[in-house]
């Protein structure tokens, strides 16, 4: 349905369609007190047209709405509301940004030249095909008017970004008004640029329109009443004559007149792309250097820490191991099969591409030896000498620890493709071998386990199948679904482990200290460590009831004031033990680890075994409960090297047994936006990270994995 007011002419004219026919015109006059004048849409999706399970995804079209916010006038608003039948969703407004605002959103981290915005309108006539039968003539002249503009601006992104609209339509395929403001912008960026070098560069350095891509982002957009001619039914393209004529004179003009009245913002671009163009030079030497370098069998075994492949047939698989550390390399190396199996070591932590570019990495003078060396031997080149078929290997595989640093220096190797390689692993040829971390005992057999979350995995079952668990919290007469038991036992793995690091720590009853804690969430959902314990132990009543819930399960605990720290202190023997307790910030800052895990299921928890009775326990006697079911770990192996040879070929070497995870990517700007947050040098990126850091809560489970 459309509804739209139109404040001129008084009318209120509103069209309904069904299944692509109309069913309703209906124009009324407007009421004097109405001020409304714009369009209202209701939409649902058609079951005839799009099936059954048809879904209008909100986001398409806020994103939508929010791009062409950019070109509102002042008097335009969006209100946007999603409906789930009468229910309301969502509802938000939205008004007139700044069209700069578009090439901020694709702006890289850190910004070379400021986004710098051109803007103008032009009046022009335009003949039309005649649809007045009074008019004899088949065709007819009107007069146009088109607004357009282009922005533009450099970031240390080597790649160019071209973005473009033409009456409110996202053309995301370009068109007339993206080719003409290139053509424009290069052309006299370009020229500038010639004109400036000196007779004894103009000897060494060409500049090519590449060289002014390099790093441009590059807005382009114009509304107009003249025909665009979109082409396709997305309106991807348009292809409008008349308006590449009207932009070709008038791109230019824009362009010239504003660098004549900011010569130094000229100055600045021909600096930038004159040293663009210096550095594809060299990386063109670098590049040749390296494809000059072709790896013979010979130079192979020249090559430090490489053991190569012996078959060379060209239509031979081979497979090659990058390979953290020699020790490592000689333990899996004496076993591996060396007709298919080569490996190359690296030294811990690699060359980071985000401090330095691949011309620098593979500078023979003063690059990273490593990686300069795993290049010639994949033998595919980089940059513009990539060649995917010349790669030499099917697989390429990263063999590392199975500890938190092994896997921090596969994701160091795994961010070198991404930024330098990334045709590789969208060609699916990078793996990551996944090595056993422990091996363990179970129904007397031995099997080896790669993750602690597989661990948790191998006895998920058998305690479903032998407990019955109801949440006190919520329904303590109906049992728990397996999802949430699920759920319940990955999340009991970490609050388990908390529980005895809290007990060591301060040397107290861990039972205490969950009871202490969940009684506290239960009556402060928002309690953090910066929650003040000092105010509400001042309550007499607060603290009756906190010794009464207290005393039920430990009735030998007595309340103390410390002086000295403003703090209430609980003394206990718990297991013919005397233990005090402070309930201090230093408590709550180490004990706010349980809060997800008893806000999520509650303290406690109705459990049955078998044909047992139920009875109610605390979520960490249920840990202890189910402990029995935790397979033994008779190894754990913290590195490879301390994996005897044979058995570290079985579980990584051996195609047959071994385990290999594919690195690869289905929006390689989107984890390369990942990777720029884990080794980004930009002050974006640092900020990211530091936050990521502080906000993660380090596990047992990661220092295993």
């Amino acid at each position: 349905m459309m509804k739209s007011y139109r404040e001129k002419e008084k009318v209120i004219h509103t069209i309904v369609f069904k299944d692509g026919v109309k069913v309703e015109d209906i124009k009324e006059a407007m009421k004097k007190s109405d001020k409304q004048h714009g369009l209202i849409v209701k939409m649902i999706p058609s079951m005839k047209f799009l099936g059954n399970d048809a879904v209008v995804d909100p986001d398409i079209i806020k994103e939508w709405i929010l791009k062409n916010s950019h070109f509102f006038t002042d008097r335009n608003t969006t209100e946007f509301t999603v409906m789930q039948g009468f229910k309301e969703i969502s509802h938000e407004v939205f008004k007139k940004k700044d069209p700069i605002g578009l090439i901020d959103d694709i702006m890289g981290d850190t910004i070379v030249i400021k986004p710098i915005m051109l803007t103008g309108s032009s009046d022009f006539s335009e003949e039309v095909i005649n649809l007045d039968p009074s008019i004899k003539s088949d065709k007819v002249t009107k007069n146009r008017h088109a607004d357009y503009g282009l922005m533009f601006g450099y970031d240390t992104d080597i790649d160019s970004v071209y973005d473009s609209y033409c009456n409110f339509t996202n053309t995301v395929s370009g068109g007339v008004h993206e080719e003409t403001a290139e053509k424009a912008f290069c052309s006299y960026i370009q020229k500038q640029c010639k004109d400036s070098l000196s007779d004894k560069e103009k000897e060494k350095i060409d500049i090519l329109w590449n060289d002014i891509r390099s790093g441009l982002k590059l807005v382009v957009y114009v509304n107009t009443n003249a025909s665009v001619e979109f082409e396709g039914n997305v309106k991807e393209k348009i292809k409008s004559e008349k308006l590449k004529e009207i932009l070709s004179d008038a791109f230019p003009k824009l362009i010239s007149e504003y660098f004549e009245k900011n010569p130094e913002k000229l100055k600045t671009i021909v600096k930038l792309i004159k040293t663009n163009a210096k550095a594809r030079i060299e990386a063109n030497k670098v590049r040749a250097a390296t494809v000059k370098e072709n790896i013979s069998p010979f130079k192979e075994n020249l090559i430090k820490g490489y053991d190569r492949a012996t078959n060379n047939g060209k239509n031979d698989y081979r497979e090659i191991f990058f390979v953290e550390g020699d020790s490592a390399r000689g333990g899996a190396g004496d076993y591996r099969d060396p007709r298919f199996q080569a490996f190359l070591s690296f030294r811990g932590v690699t060359a980071n591409p985000h401090k330095q570019s691949m011309v620098e990495l593979m500078d023979p003078n003063k690059g990273n030896k490593e990686w300069r060396n795993a290049v010639q031997i994949l033998g595919c080149g980089w940059g513009n000498s990539f060649d995917i078929n010349k790669l030499r290997f099917n697989k390429i595989i990263f063999l590392t620890d199975g500890d938190i640093d092994g896997y921090g220096i596969a994701a160091g190797m795994a961010d070198f493709f991404m930024m330098c390689l990334p045709e590789i692993v969208k060609a699916g040829k990078l793996y990551r071998a996944l090595p056993p971390l422990y091996l363990i005992k179970e129904n007397e057999k031995k099997t080896y386990v790669h993750s602690k979350v597989e661990l948790v995995e191998r006895y998920q079952k058998k305690v479903i199948k032998s407990y019955n668990v109801a949440l006190v919290s919520e329904n303590p007469k109906e049992n728990i679904d397996n999802e949430t038991f699920k759920n319940l036992l990955v999340d009991t793995v970490d609050y388990a482990s908390d529980l005895v690091s809290l007990a060591n720590h301060f040397k107290a009853n861990k039972f205490l200290i969950e009871r202490v804690f969940a009684f506290l969430v239960s009556e402060y959902p928002n309690i953090d460590a910066s929650f003040d314990t000092t105010a509400i132990f001042k309550d007499q009543k607060f603290i009756s009831k906190f010794m009464s819930i207290i005393q039920q399960k430990f009735p030998e605990t007595e309340y103390l004031w410390n002086p000295h720290t403003g703090c209430p202190i609980l003394r206990s023997i718990v297991d013919k033990k005397r233990a005090s307790l402070e309930i201090d910030s230093n408590f709550l800052n180490k004990a706010i680890v349980l809060k997800d895990t008893l806000m999520k299921y509650g303290y406690s928890l109705i459990v049955s075994e078998g044909d047992n009775k139920p009875e109610q326990v605390s979520i960490g006697q249920f840990c202890d409960m189910y402990r029995k079911y935790v397979p033994v770990i008779i190894e754990r192996y913290k590195g490879l090297g301390e994996m005897p040879p044979e058995e570290l070929y079985k579980t990584t070497l051996d195609p047959n047994t071994r385990t290999l995870i594919r690195l690869t990517t289905d929006d390689l700007k989107k984890d390369i936006k990942v990777f720029n947050k884990l080794f980004g040098t930009s002050i974006k990126d640092k900020l990211a990270r530091a936050k990521m850091m502080s906000e993660y809560k380090i596990r047992y489970d990661d220092l295993d994995n």
